[in-house]
């Protein structure tokens, strides 16, 4: 109403000002005349009144119409409009949980005309699928996908993987597999009969998820060249808040040979390396459980470029023989997996050029220290990696000298004491160190070179491992626990093989330890935060994640030495 009361007050106030600005111009005077011109402009004046008086009065009439004694219909739709309540938000649809099953299995479907039908074993339950395992992407700085669709169950096969599997004689050592005896080269080994081997070694669908989501964390941060920089690996974590935990580069070569072992652990093959296969099913579960065919293939292209003339990975020299002992591990590895591929050959050529160094390089004293040069010093931890490495190198069919494994283990024999307890060296400012993690080390190192489970000493060190379990609250304090990821990996590999009730009391510690320790935020989710000691200071987050996932990986990775009786 006040609208219309300001324009009507506007409208008669122009036509008041047009009037007066007439009359002042043509002011009546006795004896004068209008004339034509005034005239007209006289009745345009009263004319424009008239009209925009009964235009006004259309508009005032038209919408100040009541319905009650002071409320017009305009004002009074107004605040009808203000007070109508809003229709009310319906609830986001949520999904109902599926409803229980019945407890009768439903008939089983009929196959697929492109695959053969898949017998179930009655005691192998299969393991939960690899969810969060994600397809790779085409390079390291290319992030792979978030989710990924949930992958079928792998189809049952014989045997987890052997190396150096079956228990030994009595009293004989157990022998290194003969060259070429194929015990890691099928495809079956490790992909198509893990169901089987967690099932029964102790392994779940929660550890196969933590391993899926560690290999995807170490798929997204993998450099273009195929490797993985201890140091560097943030530079992946694009448009998100960076990873921590960055290690030395130093170890790049050593960080890059375990994270490949950790896909290589899982079944997942290099590209054009495959094995021949026996039928169409194996096909189909090679294509659909490898998904990192791309990633393998170009970390051991890696390694390769980082192989000198005289078999050493990474440079030779001082500290650098972790680097190259763990580069031995995983090309060894990779070339027995591929035994009938076509790209296996250059595999064993740097396989066999790397023994011949380790050869040359072993102290005299039968272990090896950081260095390539003759400094007598015989170091425990590093000849237990090399001792895992030409272990694989015997099985995938490179022939290891006797006089270096005689030797070794005429140093384990010093280095692991009657009472159970390893020795870290025999020179130089740590010598005779004792601590758990050296007991780990040289139980596994006996059992690798040929130890019976029956031995006093291997009893001995077994019981010092299971009085010490995995805490993590005592990994800051390293000097006093020795609590660490290499710790728990060398532990958990030795335990496996000798099984019984130890082994299954270890796998229940190691579970609690390990497995809430993984990261489930931002970028860095499925990998494993650094120790907080010297040793996650120089691996960093690459090796902590490589580790963990291997040590998760051992249900299935390698048969053990000492095999259960199957009731």
């Amino acid at each position: 109403m006040r609208r219309f009361r300001r324009a009507l007050q506007l409208f008669f106030e122009r036509e008041r000002r047009q009037i007066g600005r007439f009359l002042g111009a043509w002011r009546w005077r006795p004896g004068r005349t209008w004339g034509p011109e005034g005239r007209w402009r006289l009745w345009g004046i009263i004319g424009s009144v008239l009209f925009h008086g009964l235009l006004l009065a259309w508009l005032l009439g038209s919408s100040s119409l009541t319905d009650g004694p002071g409320v017009r219909r305009s004002e009074e739709r107004a605040v009808t409009i203000r007070l109508l309540p809003a229709p009310p938000r319906k609830p986001p649809a949520r999904k109902s949980a599926p409803a229980p099953r019945p407890p009768v299995p439903p008939p089983t479907p009929p196959p697929r005309p492109a695959e053969t039908p898949k017998r179930e074993e009655p005691r192998a339950p299969r393991p939960e699928p690899e969810r969060a395992e994600a397809p790779p992407q085409a390079s390291g700085r290319e992030a792979a996908p978030s989710h990924a669709p949930p992958l079928p169950s792998p189809p049952p096969l014989p045997s987890p993987l052997g190396l150096g599997g079956g228990p030994a004689r009595p009293g004989h050592p157990a022998p290194l597999p003969a060259p070429g005896s194929g015990g890691l080269g099928r495809l079956s080994s490790r992909l198509d009969g893990k169901g089987k081997a967690l099932s029964l070694y102790g392994g779940s669908g929660t550890t196969e998820g933590a391993v899926a989501k560690a290999l995807r964390w170490l798929a997204e941060h993998q450099d273009q060249d195929g490797g993985w920089s201890a140091g560097d690996f943030s530079r992946h974590c694009r448009h998100v808040r960076r990873c921590t935990g960055p290690g030395l580069g130093e170890f790049d070569v050593g960080v890059t040979a375990l994270a490949t072992l950790a896909f290589l652990g899982a079944g997942h093959l290099p590209e054009a390396d495959d094995p021949p296969l026996d039928s169409r099913a194996a096909a189909a579960a090679r294509d659909a459980f490898q998904p990192y065919r791309r990633n393998v293939t170009k970390a051991l292209e890696y390694l390769l470029s980082r192989q000198d003339g005289s078999g050493a990975f990474g440079a030779s020299g001082d500290n650098y023989l972790y680097n190259h002992a763990l580069g031995t591990l995983a090309m060894s590895e990779a070339c027995a997996m591929t035994g009938g591929g076509t790209g296996s050959r250059k595999y064993r050529e740097s396989v066999a050029a790397a023994v011949r160094f380790s050869v040359a390089t072993q102290q005299a004293g039968g272990g090896w220290d950081y260095t390539s040069r003759s400094s007598n010093r015989n170091d425990l931890s590093i000849t237990g990696w090399q001792v895992m490495a030409l272990r694989s190198a015997a099985e995938a069919g490179v022939q290891v000298p006797d006089g270096t494994l005689d030797r070794a283990r005429s140093f384990a024999n010093k280095a692991v004491t009657p009472g159970g307890e390893g020795i870290y060296a025999d020179l130089g400012a740590e010598a005779g160190r004792r601590g758990i993690n050296m007991v780990a080390v040289g139980l596994l190192t006996r059992l690798y070179l040929g130890s019976l489970p029956s031995d006093e000493r291997v009893r001995r060190c077994a019981e010092r491992v299971l009085r010490t379990p995995p805490d993590w609250r005592q990994a800051g304090d390293w000097e006093k626990t020795f609590q660490s990821y290499y710790y728990w990996y060398t532990a958990t590999l030795a335990l496996f093989h000798l099984q019984g009730e130890g082994w299954k009391a270890w796998n229940i510690f190691l579970q609690r330890a390990l497995l809430p320790l993984q990261s489930e935020t931002d970028h860095e989710e499925g990998s494993w935060p650094p120790e907080p000691s010297w040793v996650g200071l120089s691996g960093g987050r690459v090796y902590a994640t490589a580790i963990s996932a291997l040590t998760l990986e051992t249900y299935y990775r390698y048969e053990p030495i000492n095999k259960p009786r199957r009731t």
